[in-house]
């Protein structure tokens, strides 16, 4: 048996957020994936025609395959997209680091600098700083304010990072 408690929290643990950039990225690549579908469906209904030649076959199966890929892609960005919800700016707490911020912050160990956009998991990018806030870093800047200092544990061992400033995206 399950307290209320405890289904609400897992709940709120399986909640998806967008932040609006990672919401316009999602209906961008959407509109993409559209239109690639249907000129693979027009490749698809040309090598039809021509699949009855034996060496012709493979190609339908090609398309075929790319047909499907595109569409669970459209099918996970829908999803998203349906059961996510979008982070409102305005609706941000005025102080600390949260999802829809952006963080500066310095590893006190090495005096190395670094600027992270705080996202949700969906729109986690390292290489282009975007940083999930479900990751060990995200977790331990979330909440906190410019000042604070965090320790964290990250795969490369035990880090100590001053948050230096927090801006709006």
């Amino acid at each position: 048996m399950r307290f209320p408690q405890v289904a609400a929290t897992i709940k709120a643990m399986e909640q998806q957020y967008l932040t609006p950039t990672g919401k316009s990225e999602i209906e961008q690549e959407l509109a993409k994936l559209r239109t690639a579908r249907l000129e693979v469906q027009h490749r698809l209904g040309d090598s039809m025609l021509l699949a009855g030649d034996a060496g012709d076959v493979g190609e339908y199966l090609d398309e075929q395959r790319d047909q499907d890929m595109i569409e669970r892609r459209i099918e996970v960005l829908e999803e998203r997209l349906a059961t996510a919800q979008a982070i409102e700016p305005k609706e941000l707490p005025k102080v600390g680091a949260v999802i829809g911020t952006a963080a500066d912050v310095e590893d006190l160990d090495t005096g190395v600098q670094s600027h992270f956009e705080l996202v949700s998991s969906a729109e986690s990018n390292p290489a282009r700083g975007r940083l999930s806030v479900e990751s060990p870093v995200g977790r331990a800047l979330v909440g906190h304010r410019p000042g604070d200092t965090v320790e964290v544990l990250t795969p490369k061992g035990r880090r100590h990072l001053r948050l230096l400033a927090v801006q709006r995206t």
